[in-house]
């Protein structure tokens, strides 16, 4: 005979770890954020926090600040991939060391999209997870950008050995929130960093210019 009490407790168990799993994001180790710290440091031999952390294999960006992780969401990188040494064109996310070079959007309206940086003012339909994503829709930047240069010549910074151009900050390379909210947590984007709209409010207010992000 069934056990009552026990079948309750196990299907409470089940939905518990799977609730859990559903509204939790990956942390890291003590060893892994010391090498993100130690990478840093080669470039700058100073004090960095607090720092943005973008691990593209997970596609999770953590914001880190005295050896801890104080935040951490579900981003999109490039639908290409991402590589040291990315060039125009390419669609794929720039990987190594940036700093963030300009804060744009302080008063924007949820879901206001940018052009060129600017505010057009106008508001993009957001697509959440389950709506169907028309494939021949504007790839609208929305909402915050954080616009990032590279710090790393001839990796993200400036051009290749080839001439090509790899400058993350003139290919604009940005992370912003996006209007293909469905498709977060899988590579999508053009080479930015993808947020949800309210989660890129919440990095862009709590950043500074200046703030490293380290891409990898």
């Amino acid at each position: 005979m069934i056990n009552i009490k026990r079948l309750l407790f196990i299907v409470c168990f089940v939905f518990s770890i799977t609730f859990n799993f559903a509204n939790s994001t990956q942390s890291l180790s003590k060893d892994e954020i010391k090498s993100l710290y130690n990478y840093i440091y080669k470039f700058y031999k100073k004090n960095v926090d607090p720092f943005i952390y973008v691990d593209v294999k997970s596609q999770i960006l953590y914001l880190i600040e005295n050896k801890k992780v104080l935040q951490s969401y579900v981003i999109s990188s490039g639908k290409n991939g991402s590589k040291y040494g990315a060039i125009s064109g390419s669609l794929q996310t720039p990987l190594g060391l940036h700093k963030i070079y300009m804060k744009i959007g302080d008063d924007a309206k949820i879901g206001q999209i940018f052009i060129s940086k600017l505010n057009s003012k106008r508001v993009a339909k957001i697509y959440k997870k389950g709506d169907k994503y028309p494939p021949n829709i504007t790839d609208d930047v929305l909402t915050r950008i954080l616009v990032l240069d590279g710090l790393e010549k001839g990796i993200n910074k400036g051009q290749n050995k080839k001439n090509f151009n790899v400058d993350a900050f003139l290919r604009g390379i940005y992370i912003h929130g996006t209007n293909n909210e469905s498709a977060l947590g899988q590579p999508a984007s053009h080479g930015c960093i993808r947020m949800f709209n309210k989660e890129v409010i919440e990095l862009y207010d709590f950043v500074k210019v200046g703030t490293f992000v380290l891409i990898q």
